[in-house]
């Protein structure tokens, strides 16, 4: 038996430990749990989820210690329940031997998908259905969830609506106003954060595109990345990116800033809000080193170069100035534009619940963390928003101190003073 490690110990963690989780192999009649931070999860030590970085492991004597951290249950290896063996019998994907023996790494859980299900549970009406407080919007995100928990084929529309005895098309309907998005839009963009959170972990581009459940590679990336995984990776080598450069007021005379933003031709790769459009250029380069930057003013640009400069300003360029100006279409517009958002499963949910605040509205760390169901992860949501890659696009200045203070911005205090103005402002009106 492997002695009890203090609550949270990452150091307890010896080799023969980690090694076991590595292979996942279970520790037999073992309470052991271990935890990994970026998600906020706790599993037996033969989970057959991807293993977690080592500085995000933490381990716990039982699982009772784990929840007493404020981590949840892993639904893959169900480590609270003492009667299942450490690697559950159900868990061999008997669906899926090819990918059972592709040596593909497991879906793992995702942190980011409870705040939305906590926003239809929230949002749901009384009068939405015949029975009062139907639960069904809930229902279908979780069935959504954990399809693409399994990697398993989005459920379709009908079948969706069958099994909960109402129409397509009231589905459709009443699943878009609660949340914003289609059923299929929400699980694309829970497979999509998947893939973005095995990329990260290390994982091998083709073993995240089977993992996350996509049928091809060009499904993986083509809807909404502006560079491939492989490209992420690599800190942008071999790719050809578009810098361009606009001066923004945020519709406030006095306060005047440089957005800057890294474009391929797929679509937006990164954003930046700074004081010049030199600090700028040197914040896109920071994020992607390895890539080979253009800027559009430059003659020696080829005619491609050319064409696809003068489309992607007329196009994306626009609607992000567009934004800037009028924050409260910033909602259809972020639908509209392919993003590259990278962070760790914890950071997506922040920026996803950002996602859902109103113009107008600000709200402090700890009722953020308390939204995302993680009401002792305040000190985690601030860093979160200070990593924020797409602050126009997601809108971390919203957030504020306890004590009604701005707290902090990456562009500076004055900029989210006027932002908050603006969109205060417009709401007015």
């Amino acid at each position: 038996m492997t002695a009890p490690p203090a609550a949270g110990d990452a150091q307890g963690c010896d080799e023969a430990i980690w090694q076991r989780l590595l292979a996942r192999q279970p520790i037999a009649g073992e309470a052991l749990r271990y935890g990994v931070i970026t998600t906020g999860i706790f599993c037996r030590i033969g989970c057959p989820s991807p293993a977690p970085r080592r500085d995000n492991l933490r381990l716990f004597a039982d699982a009772h210690a784990a929840r007493a951290a404020g981590m949840r249950a892993c639904r893959r290896c169900h480590p609270e329940q003492s009667d299942k063996p450490d690697r559950p019998q159900a868990d061999k994907q008997t669906r899926h031997p090819v990918r059972a023996t592709s040596g593909a790494p497991t879906i793992p859980e995702l942190n980011a998908s409870h705040s939305c299900a906590s926003t239809a549970a929230r949002s749901t009406p009384a009068n939405a259905d015949s029975t009062p407080a139907s639960p069904w919007p809930l229902a279908v995100c979780r069935q959504l969830e954990q399809a693409v928990a399994a990697g398993e084929p989005t459920p379709t529309l009908a079948s969706l609506a069958a099994e909960h005895g109402i129409s397509a098309s009231h589905l459709q309907r009443r699943f878009t106003t609660l949340l914003g998005l289609s059923p299929s839009e929400y699980s694309a963009g829970l497979r999509q954060m998947q893939f973005h959170a095995l990329l990260e972990e290390g994982h091998g581009v083709t073993e995240a595109i089977i993992a996350a459940g996509y049928r091809s590679s060009s499904r993986a990336y083509a809807r909404r990345d502006g560079i491939t995984p492989s490209a992420r990776r690599s800190g942008g080598q071999g790719e050809d990116l578009l810098a361009l450069h606009w001066p923004c007021r945020f519709g406030i005379p006095e306060q005047s800033c440089w957005l800057s933003a890294g474009l391929s031709a797929r679509g937006v790769v990164v954003i930046q809000l700074s004081d010049s459009r030199e600090t700028g250029q040197q914040a896109l380069e920071a994020r992607l080193p390895r890539a080979n930057w253009q800027q559009t003013e430059t003659d020696e640009q080829d005619g491609n170069a050319h064409a696809a400069s003068r489309l992607l300003h007329a196009s994306l360029g626009a609607r992000l100035l567009a934004l800037c100006e009028q924050p409260e279409t910033s909602h259809a517009l972020l639908l509209e534009l392919p993003l590259d958002v990278r962070g760790t499963a914890f950071q997506l949910s922040v920026w996803q619940q950002l996602n859902a605040t109103v113009s107008g509205d600000t709200l402090t760390y700890r009722q953020l963390a308390e939204a995302l169901e993680r009401p002792t992860a305040s000190r985690a949501v601030a860093n979160a928003c200070g990593a924020n890659p797409l602050a126009l696009l997601t809108p971390c200045h919203r957030v504020v101190r306890g004590d009604g203070g701005l707290g902090g911005y990456r562009w500076g205090v004055p900029l989210k003073q006027a932002r908050l103005a603006q969109e205060s402002g417009t709401r007015r009106e």
